[in-house]
């Protein structure tokens, strides 16, 4: 009696975590990620950190460098007193940016700064969670989908939160921006916009889903709390009002 008592008390607990709301409070809205998306992608490729930048200056060669976009995003140039973001930029707008700087501080009518992407850097993402195969993985030979990132992990764990994908993605000057895709609906084809492309140094994190915490809760807190001689059972339907000890 005292270990069905016990049960009945812990009932109510176990309605409130089946009835978990979204994870993401206060993420980025899906929409301003893909307006950005699409400004990004009529722009050109957007310079990443670990990406080889040769600058040449056609009239000074002794302002010639090869730099590397830093953790920060940012470079440093002969001739330019500070570092310059170059993170989230075009190779082009990155140029005009030079060109700008060099000439506040050389009183120049025409800068000639010339860019040249020589190599890229760090291509990889991360994915965690419930996926068969978390870690690393490579993006190489041209952009991802946030379901292609997934399928390459191995796909989706049966306790996956499959309608709430995070994304965490670097914006610039060390800060993140966060989100989350219904991959269901991809799934469904009622929402393909919700594939997402992925952006080298991306996080994909795929939460544990409401259903899964719950029997994880109830492996965790009832059933090795209770005597081995104990043959009872607890059922749980979507009707918050029927967990039954039996």
């Amino acid at each position: 009696m005292r270990h069905r008592a016990a049960l009945s008390s812990a009932v109510a607990l176990l309605v409130a975590l089946a009835g978990c709301g979204p994870v993401l409070q206060n993420g980025t809205p899906l929409q301003t990620v893909l307006a950005q998306e699409n400004e990004q992608t009529a722009g050109g490729y957007r310079l990443q950190p670990g990406d080889q930048i040769e600058v040449t200056h056609i009239l000074d060669p002794d302002y010639n460098t090869l730099v590397v976009v830093g953790p920060d995003g940012h470079i440093s140039v002969p001739g330019i007193d500070r570092p310059v973001n170059a993170q989230g930029l075009t190779v082009g707008e990155l140029g005009t940016e030079l060109n700008r700087r060099f000439q506040q501080g050389h009183a120049l009518a025409h800068p000639y700064f010339s860019l040249n992407l020589r190599s890229f850097g760090n291509l990889q993402v991360f994915v965690g969670g419930e996926v068969q195969r978390p870690g690393y993985l490579e993006l190489s030979g041209g952009r991802r989908t946030v379901m292609q990132i997934v399928m390459a992990a191995g796909g989706f764990l049966p306790t996956a939160r499959r309608d709430e994908v995070l994304v965490l993605r670097p914006i610039g000057d060390g800060k993140q921006e966060i989100f989350s895709v219904d991959t269901d609906k991809v799934l469904h084809g009622t929402d393909l916009a919700q594939n997402v492309p992925i952006h080298p140094l991306d996080t994909i994190v795929v939460p544990r889903s409401d259903i899964a915490s719950f029997d994880l809760w109830i492996d965790q807190y009832i059933r090795q709390a209770l005597p081995l001689q104990t043959n009872g059972n607890l059922t749980y339907t979507n009707n918050p009002n029927s967990a039954v000890f039996k």
